[in-house]
């Protein structure tokens, strides 16, 4: 049996070594996603909180309190209960049930990238159907994420999300080029024999 050549072990390796990279950038890009995300979410929810409570926003200095506007915080909390309502909405929005800003989920997000990014450098080009299968699911899940961002209007969000899902087709088409590649590399190996 001959063995594989260096050259083709280099190429692999340097496959290898990309797609563990485009899986961190995923990841960082992820996590970004969910605090922006939450950051606009406690913006909204404590400026409803502010609204509901009728406490003056921040430059009128009491004013509001002062001159009598009694009627119109009262009238601006309906308006206020429905806002909070909505964020609140926002908030428990899922997939398939779960919240994917949960600090759980994110979690074990991070944890399921690095796991894999783990396997394929120790196991190496056996381990790419696991990630292209991973992948697959992401991008899947990365494309309800966007719809979700775009009908929330949230452009922030919809731009790091479509870029996580771009990096997750990326590192599928790798790991499927990859896996391809790997293959014919064996079926050689085991013609010479």
């Amino acid at each position: 049996m001959h063995p594989i050549t260096r050259d083709a072990v280099a190429v692999v390796r340097r496959s290898l070594l990309l797609i563990v990279a485009l899986m961190a950038v995923s990841t960082v890009v992820f996590v970004v996603g969910v605090a922006v995300e939450r950051r606009g979410e406690a913006t909204e929810g404590a400026g409803a909180h502010q609204e509901l409570s009728g406490e003056p926003e921040a430059g009128e200095g009491g004013e509001a309190a002062e001159s009598g506007e009694g009627e119109g915080v009262h009238q601006g909390e309906a308006g206020s209960h429905e806002e909070v309502g909505e964020a609140r909405e926002h908030q428990e929005e899922s997939i398939f049930g779960i919240n994917p800003d949960a600090t759980w989920a994110v979690i074990a997000v991070v944890l399921g990238w690095t796991v894999l990014a783990a396997g394929l450098l120790l196991l190496g080009p056996r381990f790419l159907i696991v990630v292209a299968l991973a992948a697959a699911v992401s991008i899947v899940l990365d494309l309800m994420e966007v719809t979700r961002q775009v009908a929330l209007a949230n452009t922030t969000v919809a731009i790091l999300a479509v870029l996580v899902a771009l990096s997750h087709t990326a590192i599928a088409v790798l790991a499927v080029l990859g896996l391809r590649r790997f293959a014919g590399s064996q079926r050689r190996v085991n013609k010479a024999a």
